[in-house]
């Protein structure tokens, strides 16, 4: 089976939900603010070496993909070919929300992912 893979995506891991964040948060209003002008999803997680944030979707433009990436230099800008599982799958949660909406925000919290604060 051929997984439908984005043609487009950049990623980065953080250490902490928190790290994250600071990425995830002002790059949703970015792609929000855009949204006329591109066609990209963001995504943020917990995968078992930590968080991740990644945007994906058609290619943007020159002046919004370098506006993405130095948000995403908050973490450690990485590629996620070793886990073509999980670009699919955001492929899919992606591809699904398009045809709810043409701007869909979901957030789902899991017990086991959230970063625990010992204060």
């Amino acid at each position: 089976m051929t997984q439908n893979l984005p043609s487009y995506y950049q990623a980065a891991h953080f250490i902490s939900e928190a790290a994250a964040g600071k990425a995830y948060t002002p790059l949703q209003i970015l792609i929000y603010d855009k949204k006329n002008d591109c066609d990209l999803s963001a995504y943020r997680f917990k995968i078992t070496s930590g968080w991740y944030v990644v945007i994906l979707g058609k290619k943007p433009n020159e002046a919004l993909r370098a506006q993405i990436e130095a948000l995403l230099r908050k973490g450690t800008l990485v590629t996620l070919e070793r886990r073509p599982d999980v670009l699919a799958y955001l492929q899919r949660r992606r591809e699904r929300a398009s045809q709810i909406a043409p701007w869909v925000e979901l957030h789902y919290r899991h017990r086991e992912e959230h970063d625990r604060e010992d204060t």
